[in-house]
């Protein structure tokens, strides 16, 4: 098989493997806003505003490095003849 095209099939697969932990660590900016954002709160000390805040720029980060990892992918996928 031609070097350069094993070596796109390999950063096709590293891709899409970082593609799927980076949407699975989504899942779980998700799960801990929902935990964090709680509207029954009992005093205002004990709402967790940092801790949401903190979560929204992971969630921004994480987002922004999917849709470059989603183009890689399709840009690869192009290269392979695949689409």
């Amino acid at each position: 098989m031609n070097p350069a095209l094993m070596q796109l099939r390999i950063e096709l697969s590293n891709a899409k493997k970082d593609f799927t932990e980076k949407e699975l660590k989504m899942k779980r900016l998700f799960w801990e806003l929902q935990t964090f954002a709680n509207p029954y709160y009992k005093t205002v000390e004990t709402i967790k505003a940092e801790e949401i805040l903190q979560c929204a720029k992971d969630m921004l980060s994480t987002k922004k490095e999917l849709i470059t990892l989603q183009e890689k992918v399709k840009l690869l996928k192009t290269d392979l003849g695949e689409n």
